[in-house]
């Protein structure tokens, strides 16, 4: 039996979406990660055998680890903790250090200091000082059982 290949265009029209959807879930740590074959000359193919079974595993709803805690309410999204920020420049009159992160779906941003009283580097290392800082807080959703409280 010969196997079928797909390559990315015929699979984003045998799915009906687009190119860009299909290339982005080629990534190993894609949560949604589409198996493949790359060929040596760079080129993506779908085993169509391998696409049938990952569409069986992607009927099945997730399920949610929960390290040690319950959630109330269902998934809760939390942010990587190991942000490093961006640092940029804000301000026409006076020029001031910003630094920006992701926090769910908004970039949070937090001032630095004034652009004429720090230099590069000192910005710098106030970004990675206030980043250090932000990633040690620790999210907490609904309310923590044991599991000793739970027997």
């Amino acid at each position: 039996m010969a196997e079928v290949l797909l390559t990315v265009a015929d699979l984003a029209r045998h799915w009906n979406c687009t190119r860009d959807y299909v290339y982005r879930r080629l990534n190993p740590c894609h949560r949604e990660f589409i198996p493949h074959k790359r060929l040596p000359s760079g080129d993506v193919r779908f085993d169509m055998h391998e696409l049938v079974g990952y569409l069986k595993s992607a009927d099945k709803p997730a399920s949610v680890t929960t390290s040690g805690s319950t959630v109330r309410g269902g998934i809760v999204k939390t942010r990587n903790r190991d942000r490093a920020g961006t640092l940029l420049v804000r301000g026409r009159k006076r020029r001031f250090w910003l630094v920006q992160w992701p926090e769910g779906e908004r970039r949070q941003s937090h001032k630095l200091g004034w652009c004429d009283q720090m230099t590069e580097s000192q910005a710098e290392r106030a970004r990675r000082l206030w980043m250090e800082k932000i990633n040690q807080r620790r999210d907490l959703a609904g309310d923590s059982t044991t599991l000793d409280g739970f027997w």
